[in-house]
């Protein structure tokens, strides 16, 4: 006889799902210019500069200006 309980978690998770809302960040100017400048998401998520080569790669994967390699 098969086990029908992860349709009761699955229930469940859903009727939860309905009642939960996403709130607003309290510091959407950071997470916006985060989003646009890649120096200042490296200091805002890991509190130091990028380096070098993660300018580079940002640069090449990125924004498609450089495709030398």
């Amino acid at each position: 006889m098969p086990s029908y309980l992860h349709l009761a978690y699955r229930r469940n998770a859903r009727a939860a799902a309905k009642n939960y809302t996403v709130k607003p960040a309290d510091n959407q100017e950071a997470v916006k210019k985060a989003r646009e400048d890649f120096s200042f998401f490296c200091e805002y998520v890991a509190n130091k500069p990028p380096a070098a080569h993660h300018k580079d790669w940002h640069k090449h994967f990125v924004t498609n200006e450089d495709s030398v390699c």
